[in-house]
């Protein structure tokens, strides 16, 4: 019989036998499904019978047999001894006491909860066609009932806890040697009562049980308040197995479990997106480290990306999943793009805050067609080192922490910038604002030109750093070689140059631009002790600015291959060639121009050509 009440007006009803059977420990292994929101697992339950409630049980008989028309009903329940199993934090309501009704072998080929495990089984609750069962008399098995609610139960099993090595001495009775039901339960009840000062051993014995495997399955049923098991021929408790596993699963529409966000939002599978299979709401996505990828090149570089590039990508997309979490694709293809691709014109103004907007969205970018904007615009250029200016201020475990939930909250949509600097400071503490806001974020960053303010701090604290003083040195070293007479004394010794990283190299060309004269032996010497040709863009653009400034036509070849193998960044230097007035280094412009215009992209082809004619 299944008690129906409502959960808004009526008590919650207890049905555990406490009065003949306690849970004296459980052991929990569960697994935890955030998409489906269901929690299973299984429990290990020990157990020990009532017998000292002897005659308690006694008392609670006669009551039930002057009540033969009545349900069975019992007071407050014995309190359990140890702590109950607080329901919330992991399943429906389940409190671990519990209380035996025997049964007369009634039939129920009801399916209720589709939870039972044969067509013959115990109906739980007392009715007039039952008696309360002391646990000592009577033909009918005996029924462990235990409190719970919304659970689907799968299977319960009784546990071999023999199996477990060393437990055997804790059996008393010397003719116990052939393993059976009561040396199990000897096993358990001597388990269950060890002194308090041998709580370690217990706990350890407790969980070497919990992982023993099972020696039969039980029999068991369950209504909507209660789950009751029960063992063929088992007719008391002291003769029901005292070690018992349930397996059981709770359901997302249960009463005792709240599926919620926390204070800081993690909830899972709930994307502010329009629908598309997006990676944040697959489990084996988010564990992903490192995803599929590929790199496509022209066959001359295969080499090269092959021994180079395809070793970085790896570590770089562990060190990505690290700090932002799962990759919101599911590959990455990584495309070496030819010598005249536009890069720099990347560097377009966003509409927001540059242009005009009418009300029906229509708007203006300025300067939008203009090609020679493209190469005078820096937006994405101090964007990167604003990104750098706030990593610095607030620290990398908070930014990196912000990143995370920025990258979780905004995946799959289009944002604004003022949306990533108004999260960021609703989520860092007020003591690391220090004073930033949206307002001056803006000012400082976006909305004026030239360098910002903290930045030019900041370059000028970086001149205090090892590395620029390295740099500074090694300036003052080739002033001084610059200087040298041409022959010199055979005393004087050979100046050793430090070994430097190509940021350094860069510094030190910058300083170099800013001598009036360099000597052609100086620069061969500048290319041969740094193998310039040989560096990346960055550094080889500054070397030929120094070979235009200083026209060594030793060096012009590289000046056109610059211009032919980085033609975004060769426009600069289109523009230094034709200004010098030198006849040979103009000729050269227009040569590499007629070169590589058709290869150009258009934009650049028509600057450098106003640049040239």
């Amino acid at each position: 019989m299944d008690i129906q009440l409502d959960p808004a007006r009526d008590d919650l009803p207890l049905m555990a036998n406490t009065s003949h059977i306690l849970v004296k420990h459980y052991v929990l292994d569960l697994d935890v499904d955030f998409e489906s929101q269901v929690i299973e697992g299984t429990i290990v339950l020990f157990l020990e019978d009532g017998n000292r409630f002897k005659k308690q049980n006694s008392s609670i008989e006669e009551a039930c047999q002057s009540e033969s028309n009545k349900a069975c009903k019992f007071g407050m329940p014995e309190p359990c001894h140890i702590p109950v199993t607080n329901a919330r934090t992991f399943s429906s309501e389940m409190e671990y006491n519990d209380f035996a009704i025997c049964s007369k072998g009634e039939k129920d080929t009801s399916d209720k909860d589709g939870n039972h495990d044969n067509q013959e089984h115990a109906s739980g609750i007392s009715s007039s066609k039952y008696c309360c069962d002391t646990g000592n008399h009577g033909s009918e098995d005996f029924l462990l009932v235990l409190d719970c609610c919304d659970l689907s139960v799968l299977k319960v099993e009784e546990v071999d806890v023999a199996a477990v090595p060393g437990l055997e001495k804790f059996t008393r009775s010397p003719e116990l040697t052939v393993v059976s039901e009561e040396f199990r339960n000897q096993i358990v009840r001597e388990l269950v009562t060890l002194p308090a000062n041998r709580w370690r051993e217990q706990l350890d014995y407790y969980a070497r049980c919990s992982q023993a495997p099972g020696c039969g399955e039980l029999l068991f049923d369950t209504d909507t308040w209660s789950l009751q098991i029960r063992k063929t021929g088992a007719q008391t408790a002291t003769d029901f197995p005292h070690a018992i596993r349930i397996w059981y699963k709770t359901k997302p529409e249960g009463r005792s479990v709240t599926w919620t966000s926390d204070q800081s939002g993690r909830h899972v599978g709930v994307c502010s997106h329009m629908e598309y299979p997006c990676r944040f709401q697959n489990a084996s996505a988010t564990t992903q480290e490192i995803i599929p990828h590929r790199v496509f090149a022209p066959v001359c570089l295969t080499g090269a990306c092959q021994e180079t590039l395809l070793r970085l990508i790896p570590p770089c997309l562990s060190a990505a999943h690290s700090v932002l979490g799962a990759h919101p694709f599911s590959r990455l293809d990584v495309l070496i793009v030819p010598a005249n691709f536009p890069s720099l014109g990347m560097a377009r103004p966003s509409k927001d805050k540059t242009g005009h907007t009418s009300d029906s969205g229509a708007s203006v970018i300025k300067h939008g067609l203009n090609p020679e904007k493209i190469f005078m615009q820096v937006h994405y250029l101090k964007g990167y080192f604003l990104l750098r200016f706030l990593a610095k201020r607030l620290g990398d475990e908070t930014y990196f922490s912000f990143l995370r939930k920025f990258v979780h909250t905004f995946h799959g949509q289009l944002i604004l910038s003022q949306d990533f600097l108004q999260m960021l400071l609703e989520n860092i503490p007020e003591e690391k604002r220090l004073e930033l806001s949206v307002e001056n974020i803006y000012q400082d960053w976006l909305e004026s030109s030239g360098i910002p303010k903290p930045l030019q701090r900041e370059r000028r604290a970086g001149a205090e750093c090892g590395l620029a003083r390295q740099v500074r040195a090694e300036v003052t070293k080739w002033i001084g070689v610059n200087r040298r007479p041409r022959k010199r004394k055979r005393r004087e010794k050979e100046e050793v140059f430090e070994k430097l990283l190509p940021d350094q190299l860069v510094l030190l060309l910058e300083h170099l631009l800013e001598q009036k004269t360099l000597s052609p032996r100086t620069l061969q010497s500048l290319q041969r002790t740094y193998h310039l040709q040989d560096q990346d863009a960055e550094v080889r653009h500054r070397w030929c600015e120094l070979i235009v400034k200083h026209k060594f036509t030793k060096a012009y070849k590289s000046v056109e291959r610059f211009l032919q193998e980085d033609q975004a960044m060769g426009v600069y230097l289109y523009g230094e060639l034709m200004v010098s007035e030198d006849a040979r280094q103009q000729q050269l412009a227009r040569r590499c121009f007629e070169r590589t215009k058709e290869q150009m992209d258009r934009s650049s082809a028509q600057v450098v050509a106003e640049m040239l004619f």
